[in-house]
C-alpha cells in the first residue's frame, strides 16, 4: 500500500525534515565560503606568479577552467590582464556577489579613458615645433601664435616646392 501525497501533504514538513533542511542549508553555506576562500587563495598565488612571468601561462586555458569551476574572481583578473573589457563585464555579471561592482568598473573605465584623452590633448598643446625658417629655430607654444603668419607663408612655399619635386 503506497500513500498518495496531496498538495496539502507536500506543504507540511515534519520537525525532522525541517532540521534536515536547516542542516543542509548551513552545510551549503559552509561549502560556498570554502569555495570562496579557495578561490581567493588561488587568485593571490596566480597574481604573484603572473607578476614575474606572465608568458608562462596559457591564459585562454586558465579562463576556460575558471568558467568551468565558477571561479569568477580569477576569471575577472585574467580578463583584466588581457585588457578584454567586455569579458570583464561578463565576469562581473556572472557572479551574483560581484554584480553590483560592475557599475564601479564601468565608471572607472570611463574615468581612465577621459584621463588618457586629456593627457593626449594637453601633450599635443605643449609640443615644440621646428620653425620652417632657414635657421630652423624651435618655436614654443607661446611663440607659435606670434610667428604663425610669417611661418605659414614660408611653409606654404616650401610645401609647394616639395610637392613639385615629388610630382616630377
Amino acid at each position: 500500500y503506497q500513500k498518495q501525497t496531496t498538495a496539502a501533504d507536500s506543504k507540511t514538513t515534519t520537525p525532522q525534515q525541517q532540521d534536515d533542511l536547516t542542516r543542509m542549508e548551513r552545510e551549503l553555506q559552509t561549502l560556498r565560503l570554502t569555495q570562496n576562500n579557495f578561490e581567493n587563495t588561488i587568485l593571490i598565488l596566480l597574481s604573484r606568479k603572473m607578476e614575474h612571468n606572465k608568458q608562462a601561462f596559457d591564459i585562454s586555458s586558465l579562463i576556460r577552467q575558471c568558467k568551468q569551476c565558477a571561479f569568477h574572481k580569477i576569471e575577472l583578473y585574467l580578463h583584466r590582464e588581457n585588457g578584454d573589457h567586455a569579458a570583464v563585464i561578463d565576469s562581473y555579471l556572472a557572479d551574483k556577489d560581484l554584480r553590483a561592482q560592475v557599475f564601479d568598473y564601468i565608471n572607472n573605465l570611463f574615468y581612465d579613458i577621459r584621463q588618457e584623452i586629456q593627457a593626449i590633448n594637453s601633450s599635443n598643446n605643449d609640443q615644440y615645433v621646428v620653425n620652417p625658417h632657414p635657421n630652423n629655430e624651435l618655436v614654443t607654444p607661446q611663440n607659435r601664435r606670434q610667428s604663425s603668419s610669417s611661418a605659414s607663408s614660408a611653409s606654404n612655399t616650401k610645401f609647394i616646392a616639395v610637392v613639385k619635386i615629388v610630382l616630377t
